[in-house]
């Protein structure tokens, strides 16, 4: 199997008829920059473009993508179809089965829906470790991998223990802009496909990933220079 990672897009909109070919597109979220119903828009019908050219299209949303509030979201969700949006559930497609989640590590002074307090993320990350995954999508690195940021590891720390106990074969995330790239640890592949840089200019590659049941055999930068994008 082979799949197309990027995250952090913040509004651009690369042309898809530019991708490269994949059997599934991954967007790890921050799809948008204040979360309107405009911007969720525009992203929409990239979606909906996306899904036209790619047999299976999976979107976690992160936490500039602010419409996903846990008020409206299976409104967002069924607009976003045959794009599938995974929010804390699984999906098997072709043998593979992707587990997405957009929990991340709270901020005191901020009450977004999926900005979880410790004792919520501890619960949540502990009591997934019977479903089966092959392929684990967040917006939140985990703690440690590809989450350095001024100095500081800002991923979370139930996620790494979460994929240390189930192994996946590879997890895909974004949110540390400055992190892109990819790390071969122990126990799975972890990829950071967040495109934009800290001034949200895309920059950064897209990851193209071969994967098979045994793990991943190659991955490939695609460079944003290279491609089309607009906003």
């Amino acid at each position: 199997m082979k799949i197309l990672a990027l995250s952090d897009t913040h509004n651009w909109l690369y042309d898809i008829d530019e991708l490269p070919e994949a059997d599934v597109l991954v967007h790890a979220g921050d799809a948008l920059i204040s979360g309107n119903r405009e911007e969720w828009g525009a992203f929409c019908t990239w979606l909906h473009r996306a899904a036209e050219r790619y047999p299976c299209v999976i979107y976690v949303p992160g936490n500039h993508d602010r419409m996903f509030s846990g008020i409206r979201d299976l409104e967002f969700i069924e607009e976003a179809k045959p794009a599938h949006v995974l929010i804390n559930r699984t999906l098997t497609y072709d043998g593979f089965t992707f587990l997405g989640s957009p929990v991340m590590v709270a901020k005191d002074d901020d009450i977004r829906a999926y900005y979880w307090h410790e004792h919520l993320r501890k619960a949540f990350w502990e009591n997934l470790w019977a479903v089966p995954h092959d392929v684990v999508v967040t917006h939140s690195p985990a703690y440690g991998t590809l989450d350095l940021a001024r100095g500081d590891n800002l991923g979370c720390e139930y996620l790494a223990g979460h994929l240390s106990r189930t192994r996946p074969l590879l997890h895909i995330h974004g949110h540390i802009h400055q992190a892109n790239g990819y790390e071969l640890t122990s126990r799975y592949t972890s990829v950071n496909a967040a495109v934009c840089n800290l001034e949200t200019q895309p920059v950064n590659p897209l990851w193209l990933i071969t994967l098979t049941k045994t793990g991943v055999t190659n991955i490939e930068p695609i460079e944003s220079s290279t491609l089309n994008i607009r906003r």
